[in-house]
């Protein structure tokens, strides 16, 4: 209840006689809010008290809270403020203003950490009643006129070296994965023509895009406060650790199965790409241990594209230097390839007639091995030069595997892709027909202008007799019965048919069951016998007295197979062999 109502006063004459007693200094004080009812006496006692609260304490600590003078009856806490100190240059942030020595003390701080090279959380300079967006607003204000500093995560300065020298715990790794991937992956070159080359290509997005930078809402890093006011911190300085060993290279691909065509990819140009910012992240964890979990975010984030860039220029000047190191003359290196890829496809066509000796099944799985050993070196050597051509790295020794070859052709501008695509598929049929077929379209004047030749029948024999006596001397040395077992059938098979026969071992019961009709009767079972002897060893279901015994007798009858094999003659079968006791 208010005065004049509850003694019943007039209000045109209460308030007149107020403002007299007020004006006339009987009433040391001031009227709040006019003639309304609610209207307030304020004393100037109470004025004093509340002025030299806010003097005291502004002065203590530097700073002032809006919520601690609406407490003292201020409604309009800032405009009181500005009000009381028009002289003084303060900052005016969400919940609180900061003045001048609270700006000094940052300010300080962040010249400290620029000097140093490192990066500085200013949370623990602040009292403790400022939150993370009044630090970032403070700080704003305290680094908008000088360069070289980046604010992270609102309350965080690092200095420009502080992320340099974090770019730079990368060059080792950026190195060793250059290297590697220079062999791989395609170095895309300028299309207008001009000198130099280019590694940044088109994406989706477009390179000329910026990407914006993202803010992070504030996280509590370094928001262990205790009171507030003049009370400091010890202030946590971090330089950082410029030494860095480089990780391991990935793994290679090690598959062996080629069920599966090239993927057609979606960009016909892709940027070389370095680390995930994941993987940046990971990095920056095991070499700055102390630092701030946000902060290596934010790091991680701002290096990605950069040492992309970086990246893209270093595998450039590897390949580059890769390139001209290595380099031969086109036409001795074309002429080169010729022999080689002439040379497999003369031995893969005489083992071709090899296959047509046996029956339809066996066929099935002499073709399928022919066309993943000689006709898959054959595709290797028309691939390595045909990446070669387009600026593709890639060494004579790479193990290409199907995901390696695949990765190889997904990259190879049309039309080679597409006819390498159709080359690699034909890897996986049961015939060689159409791997052949296909083989002489790439090599035709079209594409590699290779001309695959068929031998003279003098040069045919020659090759014939050439691979007998390489299975001979292999033979003669060999001393594993399940090889040397191996290897007697197809040295037999080659002397009685003349063909050459290129078969894994899963197929030797087979050739050993087609050698009945040129073997004598004698010879055949010895071949069966010596065969069942190999099987139940690899199988070693036996005991060991038993698996003792099937080796003595596998040592004693090897010479036999041995002599069988190498001194049996041409038109020698069942007929010319002397007969048994």
């Amino acid at each position: 209840m208010t005065v004049m109502n509850q003694y019943g006063f007039q209000e045109r004459l209460f308030y007149s006689v107020l403002e007299d007693l007020v004006n006339s200094d009987r009433l040391a004080g001031s009227i709040s809010g006019g003639r309304q009812e609610r209207a307030a006496y304020i004393p100037d006692i109470y004025t004093k008290s509340q002025n030299d609260w806010v003097d005291s304490f502004y002065k203590q600590n530097g700073y002032l809270e809006y919520d601690s003078l609406i407490r003292l009856g201020i409604s309009d806490a800032k405009g009181f403020i500005k009000k009381r100190f028009k002289s003084e240059a303060l900052i005016y942030l969400s919940t609180c203003c900061a003045g001048t020595v609270l700006q000094d003390q940052v300010e300080a701080t962040v010249e400290e950490a620029l000097n140093c090279g490192a990066w500085v959380d200013v949370m623990p300079v602040l009292p403790s009643v400022f939150s993370t967006t009044d630090a970032g607003q403070l700080l704003q204000q305290c680094v908008k006129s000088k360069t070289g500093v980046h604010v992270y995560c609102d309350t965080i300065i690092a200095s420009e070296k502080f992320i340099t020298d974090c770019s730079k715990l990368f060059d080792d790794l950026m190195t060793t994965k250059a290297e590697k991937e220079s062999k791989l992956n395609a170095i895309l070159m300028s299309p207008e023509g001009e000198k130099k080359t280019h590694l940044d290509s088109v994406e989706d997005g477009g390179p000329g895009k910026r990407e914006g930078r993202r803010k992070k809402t504030p996280v509590g890093s370094g928001s262990t406060k205790s009171g507030g006011g003049t009370q400091g911190r010890e202030i946590k300085v971090k330089a950082v650790k410029n030494k860095y060993k480089g990780r391991g290279d990935r793994d290679h691909y090690d598959s062996d199965e080629e069920n599966t065509a090239p993927v057609q990819s979606k960009d016909k140009n892709r940027e070389i790409e370095f680390l995930q910012v994941e993987e940046i992240e990971q990095v920056l964890f095991k070499k700055l241990h102390d630092c701030d979990e946000d902060l290596i975010g934010e790091i991680a984030q701002r290096l990605y594209r950069p040492l992309r860039r970086q990246y893209q220029d270093v595998a450039k000047s590897i390949f580059l230097s890769t390139a001209n190191a290595s380099g031969v003359p086109k036409k001795k290196a074309q002429d080169e390839l010729q022999e080689k890829i002439h040379g497999l496809w003369t031995n893969a066509r005489l083992f071709e007639k090899g296959i047509n000796l046996f029956n339809e099944d066996t066929q099935v799985h002499l073709s399928k091995h022919l066309l993943k050993t000689l006709c898959s070196d054959i595709t290797h050597l028309i691939l390595i030069n045909t990446a070669s051509e387009h600026m593709m790295s890639v060494s004579d020794d790479t193990q290409l595997t199907l995901e390696v070859r695949v990765k190889i052709i997904t990259q190879l501008p049309e039309p080679s892709k597409t006819i390498f695509t159709k080359l690699h598929t034909t890897l996986n049929e049961k015939s060689t027909d159409d791997f052949f077929n296909q083989l002489d379209v790439v090599c035709g004047p079209k594409h590699l202008g290779i001309l695959l030749r068929k031998p003279d029948k003098k040069k045919e024999r020659q090759l014939v007799f050439n691979h007998r006596q390489s299975l001979a001397e292999q033979l003669r040395n060999e001393g594993d019965p399940a090889m040397a077992l191996h290897l007697a059938c197809v040295l037999l098979m080659q002397t009685f048919t003349q063909c050459m026969v290129h078969a894994p071992g899963r197929c030797v019961p087979q050739i050993i069951a087609a050698l009945k009709t040129y073997m004598s009767e004698e010879q055949h079972e010895i071949f069966t016998t010596f065969q069942d002897l190999v099987i139940k060893q690899l199988k070693k279901h036996s005991d060991e007295g038993s698996e003792e015994d099937i080796s003595h007798k596998l040592s004693d009858m090897l010479p036999k197979i041995k002599e069988i094999a190498l001194t049996t003659k041409k038109g020698s079968g069942q007929a010319a062999e002397d007969p048994g006791p």
